[in-house]
C-alpha cells in the first residue's frame, strides 16, 4: 500500500488501529501482566519486549557498528512505541536480526552439551506456541 510520505508505516498501522504512543500501552499491559490474569500469548510478548531490551543494551556493549544500532533501535521503537495489539510485538521485532549477534557470540563459546539441550528446549517451546496461536488464542499474533 503506497501511503506517500516518508511516515507511511504509522499511516497504516493507524488504519489497523494501532497508533504511536511512544510505549504508554506497552507499559499498562506489563502492569496489567503484573496485577493480573494474562494469556500465554501476552506473556510470551512480555518476554520477548524484556529480552529485546536486554539484547539491545548487550548490543551496546559488545560495540555492534553504529548502522545496526541504528537500525535494531528504529525497529524496537516502532514495536515497543506502539499502541494496541500487544501479543503482536514479537512479530513486529522479527526483522530486528541484530539483537540474535550477542546470543549467536555467547553460543559460539558455550560447551557442546549446553548447545544440545537449550538449541531442541527452544524448539520445543517454538512448536507449542506455535501450537497455542493456532488452535487456543484468541487473539492474533
Amino acid at each position: 500500500m503506497k501511503t506517500g510520505g516518508p511516515w507511511g508505516y504509522f499511516t497504516v498501522q493507524r488504519r489497523f488501529g494501532s497508533t504511536f504512543d511512544f510505549g504508554h500501552y506497552t507499559l499498562h499491559m506489563f502492569k496489567h501482566l503484573v496485577l493480573a490474569k494474562a494469556s500465554l500469548g501476552q506473556y510470551t510478548a512480555a518476554a520477548v519486549a524484556i529480552g529485546a531490551v536486554a539484547l539491545f543494551i548487550l548490543s551496546v556493549l559488545d560495540r555492534q557498528p553504529l548502522p545496526l544500532l541504528v537500525y535494531t533501535a528504529t525497529l524496537m521503537v516502532m514495536a515497543l512505541g506502539g499502541a494496541h495489539f500487544f501479543t503482536s510485538r514479537p512479530r513486529l521485532l522479527l526483522p530486528a536480526f541484530p539483537l540474535l549477534l550477542p546470543v549467536a557470540l555467547t553460543l559460539s563459546r558455550a560447551r557442546l552439551r549446553t548447545v544440545a539441550v537449550l538449541m531442541p528446549a527452544l524448539a520445543a517451546y517454538s512448536l507449542v506456541f506455535g501450537i497455542y496461536l493456532t488452535i487456543v488464542a484468541k487473539s492474533p499474533p
